[in-house]
């Protein structure tokens, strides 16, 4: 993944996490599901909290990230702390532990740990590109993006004649650069 994307997507995680206040609310319901025990009044901050988690994530933006940005969340370690992943997780910690809320109290602490984390991480990774200068990658209307994932043992052996071009004409990685319209590979669609 390239600076680009992971600035894109990092900027697209700060908004849906304040947007669905993922972090404060996860936390709230995992300390109201410990407290239910010996405090009666948390239950029904624990549905409160349950409630707007199953209201905000099923239309957290990452429910609707194209293939190569979820392969990215993926990548980054954080898929199942987001969107409609998250509440699944939620759902199934609640279900299991229904008759002991400060068990599934417990189990979702850590979550709740991993969420805020997440957006430390997102905060420091956008103020860290935004210093450097590394601008969002943005797709203008009417643009796709495409990408394909090809096995390394493939890449090994198989494609020299990829590498060949990059090196010929400057493409892709290669220092080299030449006339982008001398490659025909690399010519735009017309």
């Amino acid at each position: 993944m390239n600076a680009e994307r992971l600035h894109a997507i990092a900027n697209a995680l700060a908004e849906e996490l304040a947007a669905t206040q993922a972090t404060t609310v996860v936390r709230q319901l995992a300390t109201a599901l410990q407290q239910s025990a010996t405090d009666p009044n948390q239950q029904a901050a624990a549905s409160t909290a349950r409630s707007e988690l199953e209201r905000t994530l099923p239309e957290a933006p990452t429910n609707d990230f194209s293939p190569a940005w979820r392969q990215a969340l993926e990548e980054l370690g954080v898929a199942d702390i987001v969107g409609s992943q998250l509440l699944a997780q939620i759902e199934e910690i609640v279900s299991r532990n229904d008759i002991t809320p400060a068990a599934a109290g417990q189990e979702l602490t850590p979550i709740a740990d991993r969420i805020d984390g997440l957006n430390n991480a997102v905060e420091q990774a956008r103020a860290a590109l935004s210093y450097f200068e590394i601008g969002a990658e943005v797709l203008a209307p009417g643009e796709v993006e495409v990408g394909f994932v090809i096995p390394r043992p493939a890449v090994d052996d198989e494609l020299e004649e990829l590498g060949d071009h990059e090196t010929t004409y400057g493409c892709a990685r290669s220092r080299r650069r030449t006339s982008r319209s001398s490659c025909t590979l690399c010519r735009p669609w017309r």
